[in-house]
């Protein structure tokens, strides 16, 4: 039975005491984690990725310093709204999706982010454009057209049942983990979406 892909955004700055509730979305969920981290030089963001088990590297998708991503053994790379992969690349592909894109444009990628799903928790007066039925032919045209869509943006764990029946093919989460205060409390939601992932 198809469950959920869900992927973690990083908070906007490396911080060591990620990397095990990283691990643990992986070892738990299979999950993606995407490393954001726009305002971080190269050489810190290679010192953070260094300080990643080699083994869960290709779990993880860049979203800054994509050179490093070949180097390291980094298994993803993501792309703005605004840029595009210029090149086939054999890694997992994602994109943040505009709105204003053709088909063709997005069927190269892996899975494409959709957002604000739900007004955002770690954005002020970030919130939804979409009516739900709008929302609803744009995911009907994007499985027409093989277009994973994943949901992202305000997304917590009690969303998790209607972003599946909505057709979705994955959530991504930041704010609602990153919010909680200590990593043993990070680790139980992850847990509890474990749960509730596999009942949908």
């Amino acid at each position: 039975m198809r469950k959920l892909q869900l992927i973690l955004i990083s908070e906007e700055h490396p911080k060591h005491e990620q990397i095990r509730v990283f691990e643990d979305f992986i070892e738990e969920l299979g999950g993606r984690v995407h490393l954001r981290f726009p305002e971080v030089a190269d050489s810190h963001q290679k010192e953070f990725i260094e300080s990643i088990d080699p083994s869960l590297r290709s779990f993880f998708s860049l979203h800054q310093s994509h050179h490093l991503a070949e180097d390291y053994g980094v298994g993803g790379l993501h792309f703005k709204r605004d840029v595009h992969m210029v090149q086939p690349y054999m890694g997992i592909s994602s994109k943040s999706m505009s709105g204003n894109e053709k088909k063709e444009d997005l069927q190269c990628y892996d899975y494409t982010f959709l957002s604000p799903i739900y007004s955002s928790i770690s954005k002020l007066n970030y919130n939804p454009t979409l009516k739900k039925d709008e929302m609803l032919t744009l995911l009907k045209q994007a499985k027409e057209n093989n277009i994973n869509m994943v949901a992202l943006g305000g997304v917590r764990k009690q969303h998790l049942q209607q972003i599946y029946e909505m057709g979705f093919y994955g959530a991504a989460m930041k704010g609602s983990i990153w919010e909680l205060k200590t990593t043993a409390e990070r680790i139980k939601y992850i847990k509890e979406l474990k749960r509730i992932n596999e009942c949908l």
